[in-house]
């Protein structure tokens, strides 16, 4: 029997990647040691700050017996609206809101399909002024937005969690998580582990003319599982996913200036409905986040 289009599968997929894809009190500022540096977020009660996202995906599936034009290609641009409702007792509290949204190439259909809840998400914040999330992802805090905490534009896309002791130049740690999550009628469970490491002052972007910023580089790796359970599609995913992130953190308040984001993700869907078949998937997605004001 020849396979039936099932619309519902692009943006499951692309909604898994993106939650697996960037798994993250304000006093004081940033500041060198001769036992090395010691990063604080300098966030204040009202503060506001605005970045701006690029992100380009491209996908390449084998679907038996049906033709689809490789590789499926999208792009999405938004900006994120971090405000500080308060910091008390060493956390900051309060939230990152997507806005402006836009689509293009197969993110047009997509936006028709589902992803475009993505405008004006809500993702709740609350945070150590280092920038250690105290947030649960749990099915829980999804339900709140938290489900997008590890997206391009969630948490850990501006807030690097740092040590509670001064790191010299060179140095790395490891932050590892287990996610559990429900999306878009998908339970997602994971694992996201991130090797930083502190490279010092350099000039953001790589431009020699830059001004000098912080820089982390980050290893990213981890597994992810789905399934989907609905009228249209029963599935089940899995894969790996790894990739890079380079941050740029301001030398006075410590916030994010500029990062950028590249990744691979290789996943197998396995379908019970409406058909059987099993589909394997190459993904790979590029992101870049700025600060705008």
């Amino acid at each position: 029997m020849r396979p039936r289009y099932c619309p519902s599968l692009f943006p499951l997929l692309i909604a898994s990647t993106l939650v697996m894809a960037g798994c993250a009190a304000g006093a004081g500022a940033p500041e060198t040691t001769p036992a090395g540096h010691v990063h604080l977020y300098q966030l204040e009660k009202g503060d506001e700050v605005t970045f701006s996202n690029e992100t380009d995906i491209s996908m390449e599936m084998d679907v038996p017996e049906l033709p689809i034009p490789q590789p499926i290609e999208m792009s999405l641009s938004m900006t994120h609206r971090l405000t500080v409702e308060e910091v008390r007792d060493g956390l900051i509290t309060g939230e990152l809101v997507n806005e402006n949204v836009s689509m293009s190439g197969m993110g047009e259909m997509l936006n028709q399909m589902g992803l475009g809840q993505l405008g004006n998400m809500k993702i709740p914040v609350r945070m150590t002024a280092r920038g250690k999330s105290e947030m649960d992802l749990s099915f829980e805090e999804a339900g709140a937005g938290g489900g997008m905490m590890n997206m391009p534009g969630g948490l850990n896309s501006f807030f690097v969690p740092w040590p509670d002791h001064p790191v010299p130049v060179g140095t790395s740690w490891t932050d590892s998580i287990s996610i559990e999550q429900a999306q878009m009628e998908m339970d997602i469970t994971g694992t996201v582990i991130t090797e930083y490491t502190y490279l010092g002052l350099e000039p953001v972007g790589g431009t020699e003319d830059a001004v000098p910023a912080h820089k982390v580089h980050a290893v990213l790796s981890g597994t992810m599982a789905a399934g989907v359970d609905q009228a249209e599609a029963d599935m089940m995913m899995s894969g790996t996913w790894s990739g890079e992130t380079d941050y740029w953190f301001d030398q006075k308040d410590g916030l994010l200036i500029l990062s950028t984001l590249s990744m691979r993700t290789s996943m197998l869907i396995e379908m019970f409905a409406p058909m059987e078949m099993i589909i394997p998937m190459d993904l790979q997605m590029k992101a870049t986040i700025k600060r705008v004001r």
